[in-house]
């Protein structure tokens, strides 16, 4: 494609324009294979024929983080100025939906304008808008020209390309039905026809066609330039926007697609475990370290960090992260996940260890045996902490009962003794590994130190809290109780309010008619059998963790299941298969939160596993946590006679 291109580009001046997408990884790619027309790129960007940017990858907004959105404009901000030049036009055609503070994001990258294709549900016949029309952020925060590719982003990406005496006859028709398609809903006189779409090479014709457009339609001028130019020319002609104002994952008009948020559900985890670590972790400890460190020795790692971001970005585009590709696409992710982790790990382990070196504490302390504690979040926080030590066999290391944890100021601080592993060093044991957890309070932004010193009195710690206990049919803290009945159903009462919530962290297994995009209920003359957490059996109620600062409670189900849909996928399989369910409920001291850990051997095929937690709320709206902001959805689905996919009542 890119030869072509640049062919084109070389030999015909007339040919104005080619648009890479919107995205600036194209080039990275072709240059690993043709570094020598590196200059000719350089050469057509500056000269504004071939458009770049603004974004790196074009990403799903909803799979990824607010941060990562802003990385992602960053990287390809950076990389599209060392061509020349970068496209300030938001072309964000393609994603799974939009949320609704992108118009913020894009204005703070100067960029004025989105165009996109879809997202809209009812609002666009409701609040009657055009193609064109203003999108205001949240709190009026920024506002944008926002243009709907209503009838997608590729309107004229198949046309035939014949020539009847001499003349283009089937693009020119086409052209001509697509114009007064578009000039239904357009409220300027300018029309965008998108010659492109996935996979879509530059046509040479294009020149030919234009020019013999122009002689049939003098009073309707057709012109080859970018998104910048159209954006360009619909602000100079002042249209009377109309205003909307939300986020846009509707399906009147596309295919929304919205099961995809949970299909291969590795790739998600994996994608929101990483973004953590840079942006809450990696990143800001590094620029705290650069910050703290008066003689500036430390120098700030953004090589490194924009290195492994770019590994993780990689893995951000809609087709890639939604999990709807072929297996081939996802198996090479798993090796990008690994590399973007492993250098945030090592620059995130440097940065730290270089902050411990600038902490100031009493002389009377081993430097080697502080720990640092940091705090990501801009509000203090109380959290259970983790450290691990080594024994060695050697005379005057320390045993579990033999260590002490204090503050600064020398508080003692009460800490829970886990698990011993023979620590393996080249193929040696050279000693044991104890893990430890304790509960912390930093401030926000901030970090805590606390020292590991020598206790001998040898008592350890114990905790006789009646507050705070854990048998094999319950767990409570100050604020919670829960109870696991002989069946392995889940109950908890709320200490603060009494409430008392019945059934929660239940299962339900319902069989699946979709495809790798979505999933579909069974239709007329399929049936379905429902299975929940009544129809499991339990292995296994016990005590898995009992210490002063964590308890966890451990349960085992075997849920069996149908193997998959029948060959005529007309109903499930008779033939039931063991689905072994390991779940792990975890209190803390001083903490207000439970957490779930949930492990299942998944045997069957073609279904859909929820785990539910019912609360007995009733409400119209619900909540729902956004990018930089909370999303209030209505609970109610909207009337959806016409539209191409029907809404579904998950609400991410």
């Amino acid at each position: 494609m890119m030869d072509k291109l640049l062919d084109i580009l070389r030999t015909d001046p007339n040919y104005k324009n080619f648009t890479l997408d919107g995205q600036i990884i194209p080039l990275e790619d072709y240059l690993e294979v043709r570094p020598e027309r590196k200059k000719e790129i350089i050469k057509y960007v500056k000269e504004g024929r071939l458009s770049i940017g603004p974004m790196y990858v074009l990403p799903d907004e909803f799979l990824v983080s607010g941060e990562s959105l802003i990385r992602n404009l960053m990287v390809g901000h950076q990389i599209g100025r060392r061509f020349g030049k970068v496209m300030k036009a938001g072309y964000i055609p393609d994603p799974f939906g939009h949320i609704a503070q992108m118009p913020q994001i894009l204005k703070g990258f100067e960029i004025p304008s989105i165009l996109f294709w879809r997202g809209f549900g009812n609002e666009f016949e409701e609040k009657n808008l055009n193609m064109e029309f203003s999108w205001v952020a949240p709190g009026k925060a920024a506002c944008l020209l926002a243009i709907h590719l209503i009838y997608s982003y590729g309107s004229l990406a198949d046309m035939d390309y014949k020539k009847v005496k001499g003349l283009f006859k089937p693009a020119l028709r086409k052209i001509r039905n697509m114009v007064k398609k578009f000039e239904q809903h357009i409220a300027t006189p300018i029309v965008l026809l998108n010659n492109g779409s996935d996979h879509h090479e530059a046509h040479s014709e294009i020149p030919e066609i234009i020019k013999q457009w122009n002689i049939q339609n003098p009073e309707k001028k057709l012109e080859q330039a970018d998104f910048e130019y159209y954006i360009k020319k619909v602000i100079e002609c002042n249209p009377e926007l109309k205003e909307f104002q939300g986020e846009l994952r509707g399906g009147r008009y596309s295919h929304l697609l919205s099961g995809v948020f949970s299909t291969r559900m590795w790739i998600k985890q994996r994608n929101t475990e990483i973004e953590y670590l840079y942006e809450k972790y990696t990143e800001p400890i590094s620029t705290i370290t650069w910050a703290l460190d008066k003689h500036k020795n430390f120098n700030y790692p953004k090589d490194y960090i924009l290195t492994g971001l770019k590994w993780l970005l990689k893995n951000a585009p809609h087709d890639s992260i939604c999990g709807c590709s072929i297996d081939e696409v996802h198996n090479e992710m798993i090796t990008r996940f690994d590399w973007a982790e492993q250098i945030a790990n090592e620059v995130f382990k440097n940065s730290s260890a270089f902050l411990s070196e600038l902490v100031e504490i009493d002389s009377k302390y081993n430097r080697k045996n502080i720990l640092v504690v940091y705090n990501p979040l801009p509000w203090k926080r109380k959290d259970i902490v983790e450290f691990q030590t080594i024994s060695r066999k050697t005379k005057g290391n320390k045993l579990p009962h033999q260590l002490k944890l204090v503050t600064t100021d020398g508080s003692d601080v009460k800490f829970q003794y886990h698990v011993e592993e023979e620590e393996p060093r080249f193929q040696r044991k050279l000693g044991v590994s104890h893990k430890f957890t304790f509960l912390a309070e930093v401030p926000g932004c901030g970090f805590r130190t606390y020292c590991i010193i020598s206790d001998e009195s040898e008592k350890g710690y114990t905790d006789e809290s009646k507050s705070f206990q854990i048998s094999n049919e319950f767990l409570e803290n100050q604020y919670y109780k829960i109870d696991i009945t002989p069946k392995g159903l889940i109950h908890f009462t709320d200490k603060n309010t009494g409430i008392l919530y019945e059934n929660i962290c239940s299962f339900e297994d319902m069989g699946d008619w979709g495809d790798e995009y979505d999933f579909s209920e069974p239709k007329e003359n399929q049936s379905d059998i429902v299975f929940t957490s009544e129809d499991a059996s339990v292995l296994e109620r016990v005590v898995y963790i009992n210490g002063s600062t964590q308890k966890t409670f451990k349960l085992r189900l075997n849920l069996r299941l149908p193997h998959s849909l029948t060959e005529d996928r007309y109903n499930r399989e008779e033939c039931l298969k063991d689905n072994k369910i390991s779940l792990y409920i975890s209190l803390y001291k001083g903490i207000k939160r439970i957490d779930f850990s949930i492990e299942m051997e998944n045997n069957s095929r073609d279904h859909r596993i929820r785990c539910l937690f019912p609360t007995n709320i009733k409400s119209e709206k619900v909540d729902a946590d956004g990018h930089f902001y909370v999303v209030p959805r209505n609970i109610k689905l909207p009337k959806a006679d016409n539209w191409v996919q029907k809404p579904l009542p998950t609400n991410h």
